[in-house]
């Protein structure tokens, strides 16, 4: 069993609902969304899960009563494949080992001391040329903020970014919400820094490709689980 273009534009589309709700996928959802049978869509989704792309869980309606639905999540391998297809699109070339890069720092200074571990990467964000890769650093900063905020905050900001539909939305919202964390936590020094850097990132985000946003929105994502 092969993954054929059916069984993509099903992973994809389960993967966009999956991704605006965080919350597992019932089969009739995906049908009406695409306009076949549930039962179309539920076999789809078992062949989906047959090659490992999807794990299946149980839910129960009104509290724990009544009969149990089945929905599906994404595995890794979705993520990783959807990744891949994202990113081949139009984002730069090196794009993996830039991301990497960025996760790696975030992994090495989210329990560093607040103040040197933000002057290292404001050091890396301002050194870097416009377009995509400036905006990744900078979201990599701004998620460092988050990850010392306290947890109703981090909360609130993910939902608030996991309720937009559009990349350049979530992204240009995210920006937006962290200026307003970071001003009330710096010197006015460092302030005005961040603001210069988040103004130029704002005005950098309008001109990224679709391609180029996805691969923003995933990286942000992933940047997001390393500060929890």
């Amino acid at each position: 069993m092969s993954l054929t273009r059916r069984r993509k534009q099903f992973l994809h589309h389960l993967m966009d609902v999956y991704q605006q709700t965080t919350r597992p996928v019932h089969y009739r959802t995906l049908a009406s969304d695409m306009g076949v049978s549930q039962w179309t869509a539920y076999d789809m989704l078992r062949e989906l899960e047959k090659l490992g792309y999807l794990s299946r869980d149980y839910i129960h309606d009104h509290g724990g009563v009544g009969r149990s639905r089945i929905v599906f999540v994404p595995t890794e391998k979705a993520v990783q494949l959807i990744s891949r297809v994202c990113e081949n699109r139009s984002t730069p070339a090196g794009w993996s080992e830039m991301e990497g890069r960025m996760i790696g720092l975030l992994q090495e200074l989210r329990h560093a001391e607040m103040g040197p571990a933000v002057s290292r990467l404001i050091e890396t964000v301002s050194h870097m040329p416009s377009g995509v890769t400036f905006c990744l650093s900078l979201l990599g900063l701004l998620t460092l903020f988050l990850g010392h905020a306290e947890e109703v905050i981090k909360t609130t900001v993910e939902q608030v970014i996991l309720s937009l539909d559009q990349p350049r939305a979530r992204i240009l919202v995210f920006i937006g919400t962290m200026l307003g964390i970071v001003i009330q936590t710096v010197s006015d020094e460092l302030e005005r820094e961040m603001s210069r850097l988040i103004g130029r990132a704002l005005s950098c985000v309008q001109e990224l490709s679709d391609g180029e946003l996805v691969g923003l929105v995933n990286f942000l994502s992933r940047a997001l689980q390393q500060v929890q």
